[in-house]
């Protein structure tokens, strides 16, 4: 067995003996390493679970290039119903839910006059309008379902009336709320709309030439704009 002895004089004892002088910088450097190398996979972890959503503009993206993309398949465009200032109320590229508010639309006549709390109050007021449309949507579905049943007709007519109370409150509320609103803003519903999102989606500002605004202008398609 053949037995292999460092020399004293040699590159690789020389070498050492100066490791061992740096030996205090070793560890802060090897945990400098992995403390680089933990967060790096971190991020890729993060990005990997939770991707940020861009809307790519044309030319951004070479032929040949691999890029993470989400396809769009159905688009909805909103239209404008009149002329007016608009606020932007979610960034480019957000994920939204269905009846969230995107941004707000004030007539051109009228936006100068109509400061920030004032705007901040209508938004609001519209936001609650919305939601009451929607309990008494429900409550007449509600109302249909019980009028078309046939068998216990006292404890229907309970309902009934219960129902009906709760949309007349619902409806007195809701005008209270469209006088309160003329008070920031005169015939505010007719100068002032609040976009919401109609289904989930992702929201844009930006033409892609896939809108088909042409077809909308010829069938003068209504607006989307709820209020």
């Amino acid at each position: 067995m053949k037995q292999y002895v460092l020399r004293p004089d040699s590159f690789l004892a020389r070498l050492i003996r100066q490791l061992h002088y740096f030996r205090f910088l070793l560890l802060p450097s090897f945990l400098l390493l992995l403390f680089l190398f933990l967060t790096q996979l971190i991020f890729l972890i993060i990005g990997y679970f939770f991707p940020q959503i861009r809307v790519v503009d044309w030319g951004t993206v070479e032929h040949g290039q691999w890029v993470k993309v989400l396809a769009v398949r159905q688009e909805t465009v909103l239209r404008a119903p009149f002329n007016g200032e608009l606020n932007l109320l979610v960034e480019e590229g957000t994920r939204v839910r269905a009846g969230e508010p995107l941004a707000e639309v004030i007539n051109a006549d009228y936006s100068r006059s109509v400061k920030k709390d004032g705007r901040l109050a209508l938004r609001t007021i519209a936001w609650r309008l919305y939601s009451i449309d929607q309990e008494v949507l429900q409550l007449e579905k509600d109302l249909q379902y019980l009028q078309n049943q046939t068998y216990d007709l006292e404890g229907q007519k309970e309902q009934l009336r219960n129902i009906m109370a709760t949309k007349s409150e619902l409806l007195r509320t809701r005008e209270n709320l469209i006088r309160t609103g003329n008070s920031f803003l005169s015939d505010w519903t007719e100068n002032y709309q609040l976009v919401l999102s109609e289904t989930p989606g992702i929201f844009s500002t930006k033409l892609d030439g896939g809108e088909e605004l042409d077809i909308l202008e010829t069938n003068k398609t209504n607006d989307l704009f709820s209020q």
